[in-house]
């Protein structure tokens, strides 16, 4: 006997236990096909040089990215919107702050790395590196319109950054813009460390 075969049914003979079951089944299967595609990419970067190390590596973030925990939290104050993110170090934080910052603008499927954009820039301090650096990025999105998925920083001192980004033209089919955001602001700005973690706290001008 089927193991919902007694289960209660409505009128129209549909059981809601098994219709649970097929969504939490393809669910499943969703996350191990991530996951054993994200293993052998792995592997095959580990033999295969570069180039597949970082194509699993956007294999990795672009597909676990939606159902993963978050590298970054929202803070809510008054006609702005601020987010606190977090890294292993300077490097990973300044990285993660631009994954999670067009994490929260841009709603969409896996983005492709068609575009390639070097930039460098050059700060009076660490704070104010990171608004240059998102500042510069927003500037992309409007101006392109540039969808970015891939960050790179090459080199990174706490007044200035040499980084690689990669992504694709802005596509209203496939691209929704979740949050549009005017400006990157200095409002309650800061750079920290705690333990063994690097945090940033930073506000956007809606």
């Amino acid at each position: 006997m089927k193991p919902w075969a007694g289960a209660k049914k409505d009128e129209k003979g549909f059981s809601p236990n098994a219709e649970r079951r097929t969504t939490n089944g393809i669910f499943f299967i969703s996350f191990w096909h991530r996951f054993f595609n994200g293993k052998r990419y792995k592997r095959q970067a580990e033999n295969g040089g570069e180039k597949m190390a970082e194509k699993y590596q956007n294999l990795f973030y672009n597909q676990t990215m939606p159902h993963a925990p978050k590298p970054y939290r929202l803070l809510d104050h008054t006609a702005d919107l601020g987010m606190e993110c977090r890294g292993k170090d300077l490097t990973d934080l300044f990285e993660k702050a631009a994954r999670s910052f067009f994490d929260l603008m841009i709603q969409g499927p896996k983005i492709n790395l068609h575009q390639e954009n070097l930039i460098s820039l050059e700060a009076p301090d660490q704070e104010a590196l990171l608004v240059a650096w998102l500042s510069e990025l927003l500037y992309l999105f409007e101006t392109g319109p540039l969808v970015l998925g891939q960050f790179t920083i090459q080199r990174l001192t706490p007044t200035s950054l040499q980084a690689r980004v990669q992504g694709e033209y802005f596509d209203p089919r496939r691209h929704q813009i979740k949050q549009a955001v005017k400006a990157v602001t200095y409002h309650q700005l800061r750079i920290w460390k705690e333990k063994t973690i690097w945090k940033a706290r930073i506000f956007f001008d809606l």
